[in-house]
């Protein structure tokens, strides 16, 4: 096995600055590597439920936590940056599609 251990998995809060709502959000990050995870995250928006698939790296438990994640249509990419402590990440994400960082909001996920 790797040293990082187990899939962790997270759940709490994404905060849009679009629609000014909070949605709740689950991820379950598989570890990959050293301090390196992939991601998937579900959540309901919209129509239903949402899937995204992203990497993670950093400390999940307490540290800096920054990565990745793809919108479903494969074309909208969003990174995420932020601190973990006590397990729980505290974070800032933005969409990154047409290049130019615009901020989308936050998210705040605990381990369960």
């Amino acid at each position: 096995g790797t040293s990082s251990g187990l899939t962790a998995i997270g759940r709490g809060f994404m905060n849009s600055n679009k629609k000014d709502k909070t949605t709740p959000i689950k991820g379950v990050f598989t570890p990959s590597g050293d301090k390196k995870w992939t991601v998937v995250f579900t959540f309901n928006w919209g129509k239903g439920p949402q899937s995204w698939k992203g990497t993670a790296e950093g400390d999940l438990k307490d540290g800096e936590v920054k990565g990745e994640g793809l919108h479903p249509d494969g074309k909208r990419k969003f990174t995420f940056n932020g601190t973990a402590k006590n397990g729980q990440i505290d974070c800032t994400h933005s969409e990154t599609t047409s290049g130019k960082p615009q901020s989308t909001g936050s998210m705040t996920i605990k381990k369960e």
